[in-house]
């Protein structure tokens, strides 16, 4: 049944009504739900569609929609053992963020639909991925964070969230100077160590499928795509 739900963190977040529209149908149900939509004042609505689902895909290029992202999730397996080079490198973050944590955390956010989308309002990007540092330091927004390095010079860092069946990575960055040192494979290995510790069978992590080099990380650490979908931006 097709509805519009809510959002309601972000209508606050963002100062506009915003929802996400769950909708599978033809062109003429569509724009009564977008006429739905501006009845009640929303500004902004997310349509996920599944990749495999060909005809609701065809309707939103048709109708021109702004493509966010195609979201990639993958998952992979938590491990039991872990090597003790890892497990020293690896902290675990215990202190209110600073800026270099919340510079990296703006960092992860590069191909993220909240910056490409040209709509969105200006500086609303690094506000939302600063709240979410900020956020997941607190608890709210996740479990844990692991940092590389020490707390003033952070070379890398991940978030955990656990669920009942898997952890979750929400925020995973590499400062510039030490990409290609393996740090955010440490740091993926480090979260299946954890995921594993908690009894949870695997971490799951998502990307955008414009980000070839966090695609082939997830790959090379073992990791399977397990759904894929595409984000689209209704402006109303």
């Amino acid at each position: 049944m097709p509805e519009i739900v809510d959002k309601k963190w972000d209508s606050d977040f963002f100062g506009f009504i915003t929802g996400e529209l769950h909708f599978s149908g033809n062109k003429e149900e569509f724009n009564q739900m977008l006429r739905i939509a501006s009845e009640n004042n929303y500004r902004l609505l997310y349509w996920k569609i599944p990749t495999s689902n060909e005809a609701n895909n065809r309707l939103a290029a048709a109708e021109n929609l702004f493509l966010g992202d195609t979201k990639m999730v993958y998952q992979i397996p938590a491990v039991a053992n872990l090597s003790p080079e890892i497990k020293q490198q690896v902290h675990s973050w215990n202190q209110p963020p600073n800026e270099q944590l919340i510079s990296l955390g703006i960092t992860s956010g590069e191909f993220s639909r909240f910056k490409t989308d040209p709509k969105m309002p200006n500086g609303i990007f690094e506000k939302m991925y600063t709240e979410w540092v900020k956020q997941s330091v607190q608890g709210t927004m996740g479990n844990g964070i692991y940092y590389i390095g020490n707390e003033t010079l952070i070379k890398g860092f991940v978030t955990l969230q656990f669920h009942p069946d898997y952890a979750e990575i929400g925020l995973i960055a590499v400062h510039e100077n030490y990409r290609k040192q393996n740090i955010a494979s440490n740091l993926i290995h480090f979260a299946a160590y954890i995921a594993y510790s908690h009894n949870l069978k695997n971490v799951h992590v998502a990307t955008q499928l414009a980000n070839i080099p966090a695609n082939n990380l997830y790959t090379k650490c073992g990791g399977t795509i397990i759904s894929s979908e595409n984000i689209f931006h209704i402006w109303l």
